[in-house]
């Protein structure tokens, strides 16, 4: 065997210890996390949680999205954000003067319509062109307005908000993602 084949020979077993190492390690991972598993599923079939999310106790929560061009992916986050179970909540979307076509898909996918604009602006922010409600999702806000940034879309969701705890995601996260919560 040559210089050159005991060094591949020696390349192959490198790696092969490599990967062995490391799906070892994952295989303990996997071990140790089966009790967190167990208990997490428990805790979502445990009857008290359940009386407990579905009860009055729990405070209503307002979740502010603001939105700039995300065409391609608003449609699939409020749509997972409307799956949240949790008795009362609210999404408002903030379409900050996307110059792709947001609010349209928006619009198609979630059968809005106009609305007037029944709160007060207690927060200054860029002027508002639209307010719409879903006529098949009654827990979705959607606000169209003149770009100014991030923070005046969450002044202008927070403007809009009905509940005193407010969420704030980013459209691709999703509820699952680790909010801020504000308020």
């Amino acid at each position: 065997m040559s210089a050159f084949g005991h060094v591949i020979a020696g390349t192959d077993l490198a790696i092969l210890i490599y990967f062995l190492a490391l799906n070892s390690f994952y295989a303990v991972l996997l071990l140790l996390s089966i009790p967190e598993i167990w208990e997490q599923t428990r805790l979502a079939e445990d009857d008290d949680f359940q009386r407990l999310m579905q009860s009055d106790a729990l405070p209503p929560i307002t979740m502010l999205v603001p939105a700039y061009n995300e065409s391609a992916t608003i449609e699939a986050s409020v749509t997972a954000m409307l799956t949240l179970e949790y008795r009362s909540y609210e999404v408002v979307v903030v379409n900050d003067g996307s110059k792709d076509d947001t609010i349209e898909r928006l619009r198609h996918a979630f059968d809005l319509y106009e609305v007037p604009r029944i709160y007060p602006e207690t927060i200054p922010t860029k002027p508002l062109r639209a307010v719409y409600r879903s006529r098949t999702r009654s827990r979705l806000l959607v606000l169209d307005k003149e770009n100014g940034g991030k923070a005046d879309s969450l002044n202008a969701a927070i403007n809009a908000s009905r509940s005193c705890s407010v969420v704030k995601s980013r459209p691709w996260e999703g509820p699952s993602a680790s909010p801020t919560t504000a308020r």
